[in-house]
Formats: structure tokens, sequence, C-alpha cells
């Protein structure tokens, strides 16, 4: 299956969408049990958007979906422009859509996925950084997008800080450039409040528990499918770990650069999840472009191309194993 992905031809992009759609299959053959509910960290985006969505696991399966494939297509675009991936194939897209459709908590639609989406359109404006003749529009813009996905996803404004050290590595900031930064973060705020505050004549507030406050995990959450999500989630982890070396091997310095900015992201969205109230696996989804990159490049540093197809479907039969029906998640483990 891995050959069909080893191109940079268009026509692949029809293969990728087979791919998603029986990868998200689980979801749409009711074997998942899809109880609607709105988290308490939504954005006001998120909950004015798509309130109404999530009360139909149809077509809260089909947005996210559509959102996979589309993050996928971006990530693809980003590793490719920014030579990250130096065979410029369909790996970066493919592994992003391993990791998003991986675990049963990714197969709907959530906050925390709509605000990942956003993520791979942060990552080019900062990678275009180091070359841009209009670094303060480009420094702006990167704000922007950071605070558009925090109103869907309260915590992805943990990733600030993150995004601008990132920026720091490429180019040297001037005090101004940084307060650019900060205050295109928090205009989409702004403008949101000022809306709902036009519209509603009540202004919406800022739930600052959402995102400042220690993680709690309940019992009842550590059924069979918590264990097996986790192995996958480890899995993936390890992979990334084990080959870490093989993303700097021959690699120019900028495109060094950038792999630290992908491990940033990954550390700072792990890292985050502790100050999440209500533990929930797909805040894991804002490390999902720089995953699937990672892994991309790891199963194409395998130089024994059956050797990799056997890991992939090995990959491939832990997800379908964590997707088996809900009813087995009876058996508590603790």
């Amino acid at each position: 299956m891995l050959g069909l992905f080893r191109n940079n031809q268009l026509y692949t992009v029809f293969f990728l969408a087979l791919l998603t759609v029986l990868l998200r299959f689980p979801a749409f053959a009711g074997w998942l049990d899809y109880q609607p509910s709105l988290p308490e960290n939504a954005g006001v985006l998120f909950r004015l958007l798509f309130s109404a969505a999530i009360q139909s696991s149809l077509l809260s399966a089909s947005l996210a979906t559509v959102l996979v494939f589309s993050q996928a297509l971006l990530v693809k675009w980003l590793a490719n422009e920014s030579r990250i991936n130096p065979d410029r194939n369909w790996f970066p897209a493919l592994f992003t859509l391993i990791v998003m459709s991986s675990i049963n908590a990714f197969q709907f639609l959530s906050p925390a996925l709509v605000a990942s989406t956003w993520i791979p359109l942060v990552l080019k404006r900062i990678f275009s950084i180091h070359k841009s003749n209009d670094i303060t529009l480009t420094i702006f813009d990167t704000g922007l997008l950071v605070g558009i996905s925090s109103l869907f996803y309260l915590p992805s404004l943990w990733l600030t800080p993150i995004f601008l050290i990132a920026i720091f590595s490429l180019r040297t900031l001037k005090l101004a450039e940084v307060a650019s930064y900060i205050v295109a973060v928090f205009t989409p705020w702004v403008i949101a409040w000022g809306m709902t505050l036009l519209f509603t004549q009540n202004l919406p507030g800022l739930d600052l528990a959402a995102i400042f406050n220690w993680l709690s995990i309940q019992s009842e959450i550590l059924d069979i499918h918590f264990w097996i999500s986790s192995a996958i989630l480890a899995l993936l982890f390890s992979i990334l770990l084990l080959s870490a070396g093989t993303y700097y091997r021959k690699r120019l310095i900028q495109v060094q650069k950038f792999n630290n900015i992908l491990f940033w992201l990954i550390i700072g969205t792990v890292f985050s999840v502790l100050f999440n109230r209500a533990f929930d696996f797909s805040h894991i989804l804002l490390a999902a472009s720089a995953l699937g990159v990672f892994l991309g490049l790891s199963f194409l540093s395998i130089q024994n191309k059956l050797v990799a197809e056997v890991f992939f479907f090995l990959l491939l039969a832990g997800m379908l194993l964590g997707s088996v029906p809900e009813s087995l998640s009876q058996y508590q483990l603790i």
C-alpha cells in the first residue's frame, strides 16, 4: 500500500480520499458509542458554528472526515514546499491521516480537530519568515492564525509562546514585531467579542478554568478503549523518538531548524495536556501535522520496502483493534 504514496502525482489524491473514508468507517458504521456534548474548552466560534452539527453522529463524522482530509493535503503541501520531506511524495499526507484516524477519540468532530486544521497554515507562515521581505506582516499573519484557532479550541492558546520561540529561532525580532504578534493573537478575540456583543447584547466570557487547571482523569474512562488508545499513541511516539536521528541526517541547516520547530510543537502539545481539566485525547490533534511529517520520514527511511509494508499493516491492525464495537468497553481494567 505504501507504494501508492511514494510519488508526487496528482492522481494519488484519490487513493488518499479512499483511505480517508476507510479509516473513518468505524464512525460511519456505528461501531463507536457517540455521546454528543460540548466541551467546556470549546471556543466561541466552535459553539457558534458547530453546536448543532455535533448533535448528529453522522454529520459530526462527515465534517471530521472532511477536515482530516483537508489537513492531510495541507501538511503534504507544507512538508514538500519547505523541503522537510526530501522526496516530495505523499507520505506526509498519508501519515497525517493515520495519526488523525488512529484512535476512537479522533473519529468525530471536536474543537481540537477544527483548531488543528489551522496549524499547518501557522507553520507555513513561520517557515516563510526567513525569506520574507515584510517580516512584520508575516509575524502578524502568524499570530492572527493562532488567535483564530483558539476561537475554536481555547487550549490552543498554550501554543502561542511555542510559535513565538519558533519565530525567534529563524529571525531576530524587534520589540515592535513581538508586540505585533501578541496583538495579532488577540485580535480575533476582540472582533469575536465585538460581534457577539453587537448581535446578542451579551459579552461572551472566557472560561480560564478550561485552560488553567490541572488534569483530572476520572476512573470511569479507564476502560479497554482508553488503554488501547494509549498504547497506539505510545507506539506512534515511540516511532518518533527512535527515528529522530534520521530527520536531521544530511539536511540543510534551515530544514533542521524547521524540524526543531515541529518537535517544539509536539512537546508543547503534550505538556499542555496537563492543564486540561477534563482529559481528552483529541488535544493531541494539535500536534498531528508534526507527527504526520515525522512518521512519514520514519517509514521513508526504512530501506527494505517489504519491512516498511509489514510495519504499516501492523499499525493499521492496531488501529482496527481500537475501533472494535464499543460493547467491549464494559470490561474495566481499573
